[in-house]
């Protein structure tokens, strides 16, 4: 399975001014290194909690055949927007979405989908990526769709990031992480 970005949020879930502000920064010195901490957060936050946050487009591949569902490797899902596949004529063909069904979409697990009741998806070309499943993942395009508590462990990390003593260090994890458990989605 490969999972790929094809359309990119064009902001963070947390601005350089709220960075700044958070870490109490009267100027735009530190601006660039303070970008990468800001980008750097919010991965571990996608990691931890298998979540996307600002609202992006992306494809998940499969190898050599259908697997028994196709799971996706974030959350929340709004959409699938096309599942393809290469037939064995080597061409790539397109599923009709009456021929799948996406569940748990709206669970505190990750979301999938199966073929319909009654359809029998069609025989694949075993080629590498031989199918193919554009979807649309996010809480929204603003950061304001970003729940509260995904922004502040966001600034919390970021925070650990820019300078912090060890003493201060594991209330700051401490305080990241609860703030992200309730966002935390494990694959069963």
């Amino acid at each position: 399975m490969g999972t790929f970005i094809v359309t990119r949020p064009t902001t963070e879930p947390v601005s350089l001014a709220e960075a700044r502000a958070h870490l109490r920064l009267d100027t735009t010195d530190m601006d660039a290194m303070l970008a990468g901490y800001v980008i750097a957060a919010r991965q571990y936050a996608t990691n931890y909690t298998r979540n996307v946050f600002l609202t992006g487009t992306w494809d998940v591949t499969f190898d050599y055949g259908w697997p028994s569902r196709i799971d996706f490797p974030y959350t929340p899902v709004q959409e699938v927007m096309q599942v393809s596949y290469t037939d064995l004529n080597n061409v790539v063909q397109t599923l009709s979405p009456t021929e799948y069904l996406l569940r748990g979409a709206s669970e505190d697990s990750l979301p999938y989908v199966v073929p319909a009741h009654g359809v029998t998806w069609p025989e694949v070309l075993s080629i590498p990526e031989t199918i193919r499943v554009r979807f649309v993942a996010g809480y929204g395009t603003n950061p304001g769709d970003v729940p509260e508590a995904i922004r502040t462990a966001i600034l919390l990390h970021t925070e650990l990031l820019y300078d912090r003593d060890s003493t201060s260090r594991a209330l700051l994890e401490s305080a990241r992480d609860a703030l992200l458990d309730p966002y935390r989605v494990m694959r069963l």
